[in-house]
């Protein structure tokens, strides 16, 4: 079809194959390619085997070809085009992204570039990505003479085979190797070299080719003339060393060497005439592009794609390395406190790039002795040489400073923190897996105790990771086997102590493991996902137990309802609330959800949820306000009724602290919002006092009584106060 085209007038247009094993895959490859001007697609074909069938009588410009096929997969179909058709192919995919081991293995077999199919037809459809992919097409395509040169049509299989056996050193017979080797250097924009040695030094007898210009010289001026005068000291000093090789009688040698910022291979071999070398003859081609890809090859096997930090391959060099220049160094394992939460509530996109800004100030802390690895999605591991205890803690506390500082993204502040695993080598172990592991597990017991913090690996922690993974064994029998129960803290005005509502919180007695408490298996419910379940028993058996206790003629007040961040992001959950307060028949305005600052960072998934909420006629508080960094602004957005002021500013507060000034400002802001502000953690009179004359009213704390069961609870409300 091509051959009969370059008859005509050739077409101001690209042609592009198009392989593909879905249809529809097909088709919209082919309609975004066509919605560029200079670009058409001749064909489609759905496997390997069949664009190889058509890609002889098609010569299309640019093949774009899927990784997963039947028949005849994308890889092994591009090693076919890379021997016997060398042509720019972008290799695509849905199950891998740029720095994946298939997307390397494309691009070290030839590839001219790799590109996400995910990426390319995301819902809704971005135009800056397609752009991106039309525009590297048309980079492919412009690097085509670079490919063609291997394609020339006077380049025969012979002529191929006939290098291949030079290189190798197969032939004899020196008439016949400068006659054929004169011609394949015009055809291949190469150099063929001749040289000998007079007096101790080689000199060019013979130099042809078309690739002169890249050395700024005439052919001639190579003639006749020793190495030494026509390179550089550095380069002419490899060459004679490489030339004295092959005098010697090594049958072939080939190596590289720069010039103008130019690679060049050079490969050797001697002539001998009666067993005695009279001459070398060398080729040499010029094999930057290729090098260049073998760099960016090199870069993506060791560096993570998102953050271009190194990733885990360079992990066991770099401890070998540190470990022969040192007698000691550390492992810090860490990770983002919560980051889980902040992916859900902001997105992925937006996460990723909180990842980049982050690893941007990483960067900046490492020295020569110091490397940070990316090891998952928010997990780096830091690897410091010759590093003595005292050292380890500044770094690591100097790390923990670096993360907590707040970034900007898209114009919100976001306060981040992380936990920090260390294990020393050789104090804590000699092997280096262990070392590794014995920081992630340093790591976890800091998060586990709040987070924000460095933790050196102790032989005990064995012990506590047991522990963790016998709860989690015991916690998904617990809800069938109805070991949770709910204990209720009173809400109440602080000045006559009259109960205004209830918050509900959950206690699990384990038959094996006794009373375990909420700060240590909740966490871990969260991590599973089985806060799902644990968490719509715990909305039903609160709603439940509320209209029980109206049933009963005590007065109606609302109850609140801790809402996790795995429930608040579940799409499902307004339908849940929705259908729980109809199983039950309670008033959706006695119903209040908890949720913190965090679970809001998402803006437009979080205004649209908690609309929703406010449309089923619930109310909404911030449970913890004060310790994640809302704005005002924001703030001011939010469709929510109540404040609740976190415990850690309440407590120890008197007129001479900083915490009292700081629930002050919160209770003003309040009521310029039109906001209920309710006190936690309310523990002395004073604290009672101060927050009166501040102007909250709404109060829970152990002053007033500790969470209890429903009895307890039915007592107080028929009290109607306490005394």
């Amino acid at each position: 079809m091509r051959r009969f085209l370059g008859l005509m007038e050739r077409p101001e247009k690209y042609g592009v194959l198009v392989v593909d094993d879905s249809a529809v895959m097909r088709r919209m490859i082919t309609m975004l390619i066509e919605k560029d001007p200079k670009l058409w697609v001749m064909a489609t074909a759905a496997n390997g085997q069949e664009a190889l069938d058509q890609l002889v009588e098609l010569q299309p410009d640019l093949v774009t070809m899927d990784i997963e096929m039947p028949v005849l997969d994308g890889l092994t179909t591009l090693s076919h085009l890379m021997i016997h058709y060398p042509i720019p192919v972008i290799m695509l995919s849905s199950y891998t992204d740029e720095g994946s081991s298939p997307a390397l293995a494309a691009l070290s077999k030839g590839a001219a570039d790799f590109f996400h199919k995910d990426a390319l037809f995301q819902f809704p459809h971005n135009e800056q990505v397609e752009e991106e992919f039309l525009l590297r097409c048309h980079a492919a395509i412009e690097a085509k003479p670079f490919w063609k040169k291997l394609e020339q049509d006077e380049l025969t299989n012979r002529e191929f085979k006939l290098l291949l056996e030079f290189m190798t050193g197969c032939l004899v017979g020196e008439n016949t190797i400068h006659e054929e080797l004169n011609r394949t250097m015009r055809l291949m924009n190469g150099i063929y070299a001749s040289v000998i040695k007079v007096n101790g030094q080689f000199m060019f007898m013979d130099f042809k080719g078309e690739l002169f210009y890249r050395f700024g010289k005439s052919s001639q001026s190579f003639v006749g003339q020793p190495i030494d005068r026509v390179f550089q000291p550095e380069n002419a000093l490899k060459l004679n060393e490489q030339f004295q090789r092959a005098w010697d009688g090594e049958q072939c040698i080939s190596f590289e060497m720069e010039w103008k910022k130019a690679c060049f291979l050079l490969v050797l071999r001697p002539l001998r005439v009666n067993g005695v070398v009279k001459e070398l003859i060398g080729v040499c081609f010029e094999v930057t592009d290729q090098k260049r890809m073998e760099e960016k090859v090199h870069f993506l096997l060791n560096h993570d794609q998102l953050t271009g930090l190194p990733n885990r391959n360079q992990l066991y060099d770099e401890m070998d390395r540190v470990n022969t220049l040192y007698d000691r160094f550390a492992v810090m394992y860490f990770n983002f406190d919560h980051f889980k939460l902040i992916n859900d509530s902001i997105g992925h996109q937006k996460s990723n790039s909180l990842l980049q800004l982050f690893s941007r100030r990483l960067k900046r802390i490492t020295d020569e002795n110091t490397m940070i690895i990316r090891a998952g999605t928010d997990e780096f591991i830091c690897i410091i040489g010759d590093a003595s205890a005292e050292i380890t803690y500044q770094k690591a506390q100097n790390l923990l400073d670096t993360i907590h500082a707040p970034v900007m993204l898209d114009g919100q502040e976001i306060h981040m923190t992380a936990s920090i695993g260390i294990s020393q080598y050789p104090g804590d172990h000699r092997d280096k897996e262990m070392l590794i592991r014995y920081a992630h597990m340093a790591m976890n017991i800091a998060k586990g105790d709040g987070g924000n913090r460095l933790q050196f690996y102790e032989p005990r922690f064995h012990e506590q990771i047991h522990r963790k993974l016998e709860i989690e064994s015991r916690l998904r029998k617990a809800i069938e086997r109805k070991e949770f129960l709910l204990h209720y803290q009173p809400i109440l005005n602080g000045r006559d102590r009259v109960i205004s509502g209830l918050e509900c919180l959950i206690r699990w007695q384990s038959p094996e493991l006794g009373r375990v408490s909420p700060a240590e298996f909740i966490p871990i419910a969260e991590e599973t996902g089985l806060i799902h379940s644990i968490g719509e028993w715990v909305l039903l058996e609160a709603c439940r137990q509320n209209k029980r206790w109206q049933d009963d003629g005590f007065p109606k007040i609302p109850i609140a309802v801790n809402l996790s961040t795995r429930q608040f992001n579940d799409g499902k959950i307004i339908e849940r609330i929705e259908n729980i307060l109809n199983e039950t028949g309670l008033e959706a305005e006695y119903l209040v959800i908890e949720i913190t600052e965090s679970m809001t960072m998402n803006k437009h998934h979080a205004l649209a949820l908690l609309r929703n909420l406010k449309k089923l006629g619930v109310s909404i508080a911030i449970d913890d306000f004060g310790t994640g960094y809302s704005s005002l602004s924001y703030l001011s957005e939010l469709p929510i009724d109540k404040l609740k002021i976190d415990q850690s500013f309440v407590k120890g507060m008197n007129l001479h602290n900083v915490n009292a000034s700081i629930v002050n400002t919160i209770i003003t802001m309040a009521e310029n919002l039109n906001l209920q502000v309710i006190a936690e953690g309310v523990e002395e009179e004073e604290e009672c006092r101060l927050l009166l004359q501040y102007g909250c009213m709404t109060m829970q704390g152990y002053l007033f009584g500790h969470p209890m069961e429903s009895v307890a609870v039915s007592e107080l409300l028929a009290a109607e106060r306490f005394v």
